[in-house]
């Protein structure tokens, strides 16, 4: 048990409190919000708090029907959506998706289509997100393929599907992948 002294402090006449060693550092550590712990303690595990889910949607033009769920967006649509495991943006001309039970269930998203993530970027002319099983899909046009591109690999068809939780990609319609047989981290040690 740690005893609070106190003593009369001779140049302002205010009194004072002396404290333990470890009473110092906890009050240290209450004003400047860090863990200071004398050599021998064993700072207690911390967990950050996990982020909760959001979907911000920017655009020229919103639109939601709570009546019925639906969300439609136009002209410079952007979509950012994190959860505690990822973070995916996109970028697009227009949106229309599905809310239920105040949830984000899918949305439809089309024209000069962007993806980005920690993992990965894509474009595409059209994708589809499945929320609810962490599934998108995204499709190319004839003239112009669905891509995506990560520090691994590099794939290019008519259709990708990101299996997000899996990490897994398919593409159903056929394409051509190219993989980076080195790693880049290895590149660039070699190069210094």
């Amino acid at each position: 048990m740690h005893r609070l002294h106190t003593k009369k402090s001779y140049n302002s006449g205010i009194r004072t409190s002396a404290w333990s060693s470890f009473g110092i550092l906890a009050l240290l550590a209450a004003v400047f919000g860090c863990a200071i712990l004398p050599l021998g303690y064993a700072a207690p595990p911390v967990r950050a708090a996990e982020p909760k889910p959001t979907l911000r949607l920017k655009a020229d033009s919103v639109v939601f029907n709570q009546a019925n769920g639906d969300v439609r967006l136009e002209g410079n649509v952007h979509i950012v959506r994190t959860t505690a495991e990822r973070m995916l943006a996109v970028d697009c001309d227009e949106v229309t998706g599905k809310m239920k039970d105040g949830k984000m269930k899918q949305l439809h998203v089309k024209g000069n289509v962007r993806l980005e993530t920690g993992e990965f970027s894509a474009t595409g002319a059209e994708a589809d997100f499945d929320f609810s099983n962490n599934i998108i899909t995204l499709h190319g046009t004839k003239d112009k393929p669905a891509s995506m591109t990560s520090p691994e690999m590099t794939s290019t068809g008519p259709t990708i599907v990101f299996f997000l939780d899996e990490e897994r990609v398919k593409m159903p319609d056929g394409g051509e992948t190219v993989i980076n047989l080195e790693s880049p981290a290895v590149e660039k040690k070699e190069k210094q």
